[in-house]
C-alpha cells in the first residue's frame, strides 16, 4: 500500500510541473445569493467574447484556467437571478479570485437560460446523474410531507419496495447497496417508521446529487448508487434581532420558517454568526398525541404510542479567505411503546427506540486557483434498544394463580469514525486530477439476553481503507474522458481490492451527447434483513465474513442525451450490471454453525431507461419509463449445481419489468399551483401457496401434535401480484395571514383509491381455505400549513 501511495504522489507532482508551465492566468471564485449569502450551484460563468467558462459546483465555486492575459467582461447567469457582468483583468502567471453576489428575480430571459443549461450539459461526464433541487421535491405530492426519497422513487432508475417504504431500489440492487450521505456523513438507517418517512427534512436541503450507476472512484464500498445530500448553509445577511446591540454583530436570527401537517410539525431557523452562518432544523411527529386524544375521547386505555423526532444543524466559519471550517450534525430517534393484555391475565409489552446521531467537522483549504482541498472527520452512531416482556397466568396444584414473566433485552450499536481527504488539482484547462483517501473504523456491538441468560455478546472492530486517483481529461471540444482507480483494503481479508472506473462523453452537437461508463464496485458491509420483509424498522448491519469474498459487481452503461431549446431535456440509457459475487441469507441456517449464515451466489440486472424533463414554464415536470430484468443464481442446497427446479434460479422481489412515472406541476398564477403524479409498474414477484398440509404444533400439544396447518408453496417467486397503479394530486396556495408569508397545502394520496396488493394472507382454519389480499395505501387526503418570517 505504501508503494501505491508513493506512485500517486509522484504522478501528482508530475502534473504540478506540467501545470506551472502554463503562460496564461487562472481565474476562480464563488457565486452567492446577495439576499442570503448562500452559494448558488450550477450558475453559469463565462468570459464574454471567448469560449472560456465554467458552471459552479454545489458550493458555488467556479474555475477557469489558462486565460490569456488581458481585460475581460465576466458574465454570470442563473435561472431565477438577474444576470451580472463585471470587468476583470488577467495577469500572466497570476491567480485571479473574484467572488460575486447576484440578485434573485422572478424574471429570466430565454437566452440566459439556454447559456446556463448549455454549459452544464457540456461539462458533466458522469452517466446516470440527477440533481434534485427543492423545486423538484416540492413538485412531487408525497405522503403527508415532501420527501427527497419519495421524489427519487419517481425517476426511471429507482423503484420502491411498497407504499410503506421510502427505501431506494436502484437498478435491481437492494437498499443497502446505496451510499447515502448527508453533508458527506454516511447515514446507516435513513428512515423513520420502518421506511414510511426518510430522515431528511426537505426544507433543510440545498441540493441532492443522485448517481444511479457508473459513479466515479472517490465513492466506494457500495454496489449500486450514491446519494449525496447537501444541507443549506443558512442566511448570513438579514438581522432580525439585536439590531442595536454589538452582540447582534456576532450572532443573529435572519429567518424562521415552519410547517404543520396532519402528522408532523417542523421548523427551520437560520442566521449569521461570526464570519459565517448557522442553520438549525427540527421535526417531530405527533402520532402519539393524536392517538392519546382519540382514546381519551372514547374513554379507553391507550395500548401504545409511537413518535419520532429529528434535527439538523450546520455552522460555517470563514477563518481566512482561503480557509473555511464547517460543523454539521444530524440527530434523530424513533420511539415505540406497546402494552397488550389478554383475557387470561397475561400480556405483552414492548419498549423499542432506535436512531442516528452524526457529527462532522470539515476543513476546506483553497490556497490558490489550482488547489481545492477538503479534509473531513466524521462520527456516526446508529443504535437501537429493544425491551420486551411476555407475561402469563399459571396455576399451582393448590389452585393459586401466579404470574410468570419472560424478559427479552436486545442492544445493538454501530459506531463509525471516518477520516477523509479529497484533493482537487486543476492541472491544466484539459486535466483535473482528483485524489484522496478514506479511513473508516467501524465498531459493531450486539447484546441479547433472555431473563438472566446472555445468548449473544459480540463486539467487532472493522477497518476499511480506500485510496483513489482520477483524471478528468478534456481531450478536445467534443470528447471528455474520466478515468479513475480506487484501491480498498478490508481488514477481514488479506488482499487489496482494485476498482477501476472509466467514463467518457462525446458531443454529437451543441445539444446532444453520447455517454459511456464502466467500472468495478466492491462492498464490504451489508444489512442482514430479508428482502421479503414488508417493513424494516431497523437495519441490522454486518460485515462480509472472513471466509467469503466481498460483494462485487460491474456497471456497463451507454446513454444518449439531448436538449431541445431551453425547456426540454431527454435521455435514454441502457445498463448491464452483473454480480460476480453476492450474498443471500441461508434459509437452512444452523445456529450452531458460525459460517453458514450466508451463501454466495451470482446475479445480473439489465434494463433501459427513458426520461423527458421540462424545467421551465407554467408546466414543468418529467415523464419516465424503464424496462428491466433481474436474475439470481444461488446454490442453496450446496450440491455444486444450480437448478431452477430447486428454486436456485429466480427473480428477486425487486424485479418489476415495466415501470412508468409521471410528475407534473402547473402554476396557474402567482397564488395557486397544482401537482399530479402517476406511477404504474409490473406487480412484484412472490412465492405462491399451492396447498396445505398438517404440521407439528410449536407449542407441543401432546393430545394432537399435528393440529396445525401450514402452507405448501410453489416455485420461488414464480407468481406476480397485480399491476401497481397510484396517482396523487396536490394543491398549494400562497397565503398571507397577518402579513406573514405562508402556504396552504392540500393533497390526496391515491386519489383513484386503486387497490394495490401488498401481500396475500391465507387462513387454513376455514374450510375451504380463505385468502385475503392486504392493500397498500388507500385514498388518503391531508392538509398542511407553512409559514416564513
Amino acid at each position: 500500500m505504501n508503494i501505491l501511495l508513493k506512485r500517486l504522489i509522484i504522478l501528482i507532482l508530475i502534473m504540478v510541473t506540467i501545470a506551472t508551465a502554463n503562460p496564461g492566468g487562472d481565474l476562480s471564485g464563488y457565486i452567492k445569493d446577495t439576499e442570503t449569502g448562500e452559494p448558488i450551484p450550477y450558475a453559469n460563468v463565462i468570459l464574454k467574447g471567448t469560449d472560456l467558462g465554467d458552471a459552479t459546483d454545489v458550493h458555488g465555486r467556479f474555475v477557469i484556467l489558462d486565460v490569456p492575459a488581458g481585460k475581460y467582461n465576466l458574465f454570470v447567469s442563473m435561472m431565477g437571478y438577474k444576470s451580472f457582468s463585471t470587468s476583470i483583468k488577467i495577469i500572466e502567471n497570476q491567480d485571479k479570485r473574484v467572488d460575486l453576489e447576484i440578485v434573485p428575480t422572478d424574471i429570466q430571459t430565454q437566452g440566459v437560460t439556454v447559456t446556463a443549461e448549455e454549459q452544464r450539459f457540456k461539462d458533466k461526464v458522469e452517466t446516470s446523474r440527477i440533481n434534485i433541487t427543492m423545486k423538484d421535491i416540492l413538485l412531487t405530492p408525497a405522503f403527508v410531507e415532501q420527501d427527497v426519497f419519495r421524489t427519487l422513487q419517481m425517476t426511471p432508475s429507482v423503484k420502491s419496495k411498497n407504499d410503506f417504504s421510502s427505501a431506494l431500489v436502484v437498478r435491481g440492487g437492494s437498499p443497502d447497496e446505496n451510499l447515502i450521505m448527508l453533508d458527506g456523513i454516511e447515514i446507516y438507517n435513513p428512515y423513520h417508521l420502518g421506511g414510511v418517512f426518510s430522515t431528511f427534512n426537505a426544507k433543510a436541503i440545498s441540493d441532492a446529487e443522485f448517481i444511479a450507476g457508473g459513479f466515479n472512484a472517490k465513492y466506494g464500498n457500495r454496489n449500486s448508487s450514491v446519494l449525496n445530500i447537501t444541507s443549506r448553509e443558512g442566511n448570513s445577511r438579514k438581522k432580525l434581532l439585536f439590531k442595536n446591540s454589538k452582540f447582534g454583530d456576532y450572532f443573529n436570527l435572519s429567518g424562521l420558517s415552519g410547517e404543520v401537517s396532519m402528522l408532523t410539525s417542523k421548523f427551520l431557523a437560520e442566521g449569521p454568526v461570526g464570519n459565517g452562518s448557522w442553520m438549525l432544523a427540527g421535526r417531530r411527529t405527533y402520532f402519539d398525541k393524536l392517538a392519546q386524544a382519540y382514546y381519551a375521547f372514547n374513554d379507553d386505555e391507550l395500548p401504545g404510542k409511537y413518535y419520532f423526532w429529528d434535527s439538523q444543524a450546520k455552522v460555517i466559519q470563514d477563518i481566512t479567505d482561503k480557509d473555511r471550517l464547517t460543523y454539521c450534525g444530524y440527530f434523530g430517534r424513533d420511539f415505540l411503546e406497546m402494552d397488550f393484555d389478554d383475557d387470561n391475565g397475561g400480556g405483552f409489552g414492548i419498549d423499542f427506540d432506535w436512531g442516528n446521531y452524526t457529527s462532522g467537522l470539515r476543513w476546506r483549504h483553497v490556497p490558490n486557483t489550482k488547489i481545492h482541498s477538503v479534509t473531513s472527520l466524521y462520527h456516526t452512531n446508529y443504535d437501537w434498544d429493544l425491551n420486551a416482556e411476555i407475561s402469563q397466568m399459571d396455576s399451582l396444584k393448590d389452585g393459586k394463580a401466579y404470574e410468570s414473566t419472560i424478559n427479552y433485552l436486545e442492544e445493538v450499536s454501530l459506531q463509525d469514525w471516518t477520516l477523509k481527504e479529497e484533493l482537487n488539482f486543476y492541472a491544466t484547462d484539459h486535466h483535473t486530477i482528483t485524489t484522496g483517501f478514506e479511513l473508516k473504523n467501524i465498531n459493531m456491538k450486539t447484546y441479547q439476553k433472555i431473563q438472566d441468560i446472555t445468548f449473544l455478546d459480540q463486539n467487532r472492530n472493522v477497518n476499511i481503507f480506500g485510496v483513489f486517483l482520477q483524471d478528468k481529461w478534456k481531450v478536445n471540444n467534443l470528447l471528455s474522458v474520466q478515468t479513475g482507480l480506487r484501491i480498498s483494503r478490508y481488514n477481514g481479508h488479506e488482499h487489496n481490492y482494485y476498482d477501476p472506473r472509466i467514463g467518457l462523453k462525446y458531443l454529437l452537437s451543441d445539444n446532444s451527447s453520447l455517454k459511456v461508463s464502466w467500472g468495478i464496485y466492491n462492498q464490504f458491509i451489508f444489512t442482514q434483513n430479508h428482502e421479503e420483509e414488508i417493513i424494516n424498522f431497523v437495519n441490522f448491519w454486518g460485515t462480509v465474513p472472513e471466509h467469503l469474498d466481498a460483494q462485487t459487481c460491474q456497471h456497463y452503461i451507454l446513454g444518449f442525451e439531448r436538449r431541445f431549446g431551453n425547456k426540454f431535456f431527454a435521455s435514454i440509457e441502457g445498463y448491464y450490471k452483473p454480480y460476480s459475487n453476492l450474498m443471500v441469507n441461508n434459509p437452512k441456517n444452523d445456529p450452531s454453525i458460525d459460517k453458514d449464515d450466508f451463501i454466495e451466489g451470482k446475479g445480473e440486472a439489465w434494463g433501459i431507461e427513458l426520461l423527458l424533463k421540462k424545467s421551465v414554464g407554467k408546466f414543468s415536470g418529467w415523464i419516465g419509463y424503464s424496462y428491466s430484468k433481474l436474475y439470481r443464481r444461488v446454490d442453496f442446497n450446496s450440491d455444486g449445481k444450480i437448478e431452477k427446479s430447486a428454486d436456485e434460479v429466480y427473480n428477486p422481489k425487486y424485479d418489476q419489468p415495466h415501470s412508468f412515472n409521471c410528475v407534473l406541476s402547473y402554476k396557474l398564477n402567482s397564488k395557486n399551483s397544482f401537482g399530479l403524479t402517476i406511477k404504474s409498474a409490473s406487480g412484484q414477484p412472490y412465492t405462491p401457496v399451492v396447498g396445505k398440509t398438517f404440521s407439528q404444533s410449536n407449542m407441543g400439544n401432546y393430545l394432537n401434535p399435528y393440529s396445525e396447518l401450514r402452507n405448501i408453496v410453489g416455485q420461488r417467486n414464480s407468481a406476480r401480484y397485480p399491476v401497481y397503479f397510484r396517482s396523487d394530486i396536490s394543491w398549494v396556495r400562497n397565503i398571507y395571514p397577518f402579513d406573514i408569508e405562508g402556504k396552504f397545502k392540500f393533497q390526496i394520496i391515491n386519489f383513484t383509491n386503486h387497490f394495490n396488493t401488498l401481500f396475500y394472507y391465507w387462513r387454513h382454519d376455514r374450510s375451504p381455505s380463505e385468502v385475503t389480499a392486504i392493500s397498500m395505501f388507500p385514498i388518503i387526503p391531508s392538509i398542511g400549513f407553512e409559514f416564513k418570517i
